[in-house]
């Protein structure tokens, strides 16, 4: 539950801007048929392209389980396709995957269907491993090994094991280039600086200091480069999510 909302220019890369209200209306209905119990940790929307409902994915972060679900008229449910019906536990890479990736945030990238990122702090219960994994999710398995690990430690050091990356959402390209979006270097943003990053950044919300960090993640390999540090204005960060209707940013704070 958000108790501040923010919305982050994505003019500059140090800028926090100012509270905004909430935009929506005060009546609350139940989305789901209670699905996740007392544990939801991500969710990020798909749009079907047409007038009716695209798909919601969920996951949750113990044991890291992500969710395809679909609005059946009334209330978004568990599709019962393609293996979807309990959701699919989530594995580091191999085959079989391994580990048990504490999964906080969720999002897509490009308009993608089939690769699902989600944002993770540690395996299982154990210390701070903050990264960034790919899935696909075509599979009908009902485990799923990630098929990139950006293992973020080397680059978020010195995070409380269950404090790391809390939130991912992906911004496009051409957005940030037209913003003007400059990188930590005070320099505008230049794609082609990345080779093999795709269309767009990832930006990665990390909850110990509420930091918002935009990273270049190679598609061929694990690779990956930091490119910009946003200030969210907040202590601490929990979700993040980018609105192409309106080229907002918005990071969430609970009650801290």
């Amino acid at each position: 539950i958000a108790s501040l909302a923010l919305v982050v220019p994505l003019v500059a890369a140090a800028t926090p801007a100012s509270g905004a209200a909430w935009p929506g209306g005060t009546a609350v209905s139940i989305a789901d048929d209670g699905v996740f119990g007392g544990n939801l940790s991500g969710l990020t929307y798909q749009p079907s392209g047409s007038g009716a409902p695209g798909v919601l994915w969920a996951v949750k972060n113990n044991p890291g389980t992500l969710y395809r679900l679909v609005h059946d008229g009334t209330k978004w449910t568990p599709d019962t396709a393609n293996g979807w019906s309990a959701g699919k536990l989530l594995r580091y890479p191999g085959a079989p995957g391994a580990g048990n990736p504490d999964a906080e945030g969720v999002t897509l990238a490009g308009g993608d269907p089939n690769l699902v990122y989600v944002a993770t702090e540690r395996d299982g219960g154990g210390g701070s491993r903050p990264a960034v994994l790919s899935y696909d999710v075509s599979s009908a398995d009902a485990t799923l090994s990630s098929t990139r690990d950006w293992n973020l430690t080397a680059d978020l050091p010195g995070l409380g094991a269950n404090a790391g990356p809390e939130a991912v959402t992906w911004v496009p390209d051409d957005l940030l280039v037209s913003k003007g979006f400059v990188d930590d270097t005070a320099a505008t943003y230049n794609p082609a600086s990345h080779p093999d990053h795709g269309t767009g950044l990832f930006f990665v919300g990390v909850e110990q200091d509420g930091s918002i960090v935009a990273y270049a993640l190679n598609q061929t390999n694990n690779n990956f480069t930091r490119v910009a540090t946003v200030a969210s204005g907040l202590p601490q960060v929990m979700a993040l999510e980018y609105e192409p209707e309106s080229t907002h940013l918005w990071a969430l704070c609970d009650d801290n």
